[in-house]
């Protein structure tokens, strides 16, 4: 009797126990099937770090790796100049087609300036401001407004004096916050805040005079200076016609006979002082020659 009793209790255990492996056979099959190969356990902190990489690694996969790139080269500082000289039929028309010019590339005049000769022959200047990326194609607009003498530019290359200087304007802004910095400080003395002071105000002038010269380089290079001369043809025959260029004419011979006589009056008086002298010279030394031979002929007769 106690025999199938022990039997009966033994099966029962075997029955649990194959009641409780088969959930987790189930679900290692469901993982098998899905192709994802269970995930080890560990602790919680390396579980959620695992988790949030995994979250991360898609998006830090579609993102390509920009390498690095070099630091772009430092843009060279030029101030340009040009300068234009033309022959135009009118130079008042010109000006104005000049200063249409101008104003359509962006730039301004600075200086402009008319004159006109005894003939009423007319000449003049305009100084401009242009663009520096719009020199050349001024210039070359400036070509078709009349007959062209020369043209000509200029570039000075001032890349290391303009940096030199920002960099010099740098160190004297931090030297003046040391300086404020120092002035605050409560156990200064009345001659360390004097001497503190004058340090202070001599940074300040010498940083108002870079930043003026660093302003000064900054319009120049990004406006260039053109220079433009003007003047119309000479006429043929001078203003007034034909009888004012005769009598021009015998005025300017008038005047180089006046300037000949007057020429020969000085030669004339410089040249006869000297003949006299010769002459004097020469009629001293006769008489005593003749002296002397008349002296030397007496004792022989």
């Amino acid at each position: 009797m106690m025999r199938w009793l022990w039997i009966a209790v033994m099966a029962v255990c075997v029955a649990c126990a194959n009641s409780a492996d088969a959930p987790q056979e189930e679900m290692m099959g469901g993982i098998a099937d899905s192709g994802v190969a269970p995930a080890r356990r560990g602790p919680v902190g390396l579980e959620m770090q695992s988790t949030k990489v995994a979250a991360e690694a898609p998006s830090l996969g579609a993102v390509p790796m920009q390498a690095p790139t070099a630091p772009p080269v430092d843009e060279r500082k030029i101030i340009r100049h040009g300068s234009v000289s033309l022959e135009v039929s009118s130079v008042e028309e010109t000006l104005t087609g000049i200063k249409r010019l101008v104003d359509a590339a962006g730039g301004y005049v600075t200086n402009e300036s008319v004159s006109q000769d005894e003939y009423s022959t007319k000449s003049g200047s305009i100084l401009c401001r242009v663009p520096s990326d719009r020199l050349d194609q001024t210039l070359d607009a400036l070509r078709e407004l009349g007959e062209v003498e020369y043209v000509s530019i200029n570039a000075d290359d001032i890349t290391d004096q303009y940096f030199d200087l920002e960099v010099h304007m740098e160190n004297q802004k931090e030297l003046e916050v040391r300086l404020v910095e120092l002035l605050k400080r409560p156990t200064n003395e009345l001659d360390d805040l004097l001497a503190a002071e004058r340090e202070l105000a001599r940074v300040r002038t010498e940083i108002d005079s870079m930043e003026g010269r660093k302003r000064l380089w900054d319009n120049q290079i990004a406006y260039s200076t053109i220079s433009v001369s003007l003047h119309e043809p000479a006429p043929a025959v001078p203003g007034g016609g034909v009888f004012r260029a005769l009598w021009s004419s015998f005025g300017r011979a008038g005047e180089n006979f006046v300037l000949t006589v007057a020429e020969l009056i000085a030669v004339t008086g410089t040249i006869v002082p000297i003949g006299l002298a010769i002459l004097v010279a020469w009629w001293g030394g006769r008489k005593v020659w003749r002296r002397r031979k008349k002296s030397t002929d007496s004792p022989t007769s």
